[in-house]
């Protein structure tokens, strides 16, 4: 699921547990923990195919958080300044650490990694 669908799927949560749709307004605010389970790929030839990981941050290379107020701490905003010059983008990815606590309880015995995600599927894949 691309960061497109992932940002209607989390704007329709958020409309189902904050806004009264009979007034249509917003008068409570429920912060909702969200688990993502799926698949991905690899870029490690080292780690088997079929195996369990758990990320400890993602990378986001779109644009899409530059519409949404996303505070990043320091470690976070190096990393997306690091990755916007080493690959030349013309704006700065975003980066979210996970759950310590999450990985702690259902990662415990996977693999740590880290999860990168692009707009689009088979063209960012291209290797030039």
């Amino acid at each position: 699921m691309g960061t497109d669908n992932i940002e209607i799927l989390l704007t329709e949560l958020d409309a189902l547990v904050n806004i009264d749709l009979k007034k249509r307004t917003k008068e409570k605010h429920k912060r909702l923990k969200i688990i993502r389970i799926g698949t991905s790929g690899s870029l490690q030839a080292d780690l088997p195919v079929d195996s369990y990981v758990a990320s400890a941050t993602a990378v986001g290379l779109d644009a899409l958080m530059v519409y949404y107020d996303l505070p990043q701490n320091e470690i976070e905003n190096l990393i997306t300044a690091n990755i916007q010059k080493a690959i030349e983008l013309p704006f700065q990815p975003y980066c979210v650490s996970g759950s310590s606590e999450l990985l702690k309880q259902l990662g415990h015995d996977m693999l740590k990694g880290n999860t990168v995600t692009c707009p689009g599927f088979y063209a960012p894949q291209e290797e030039k």
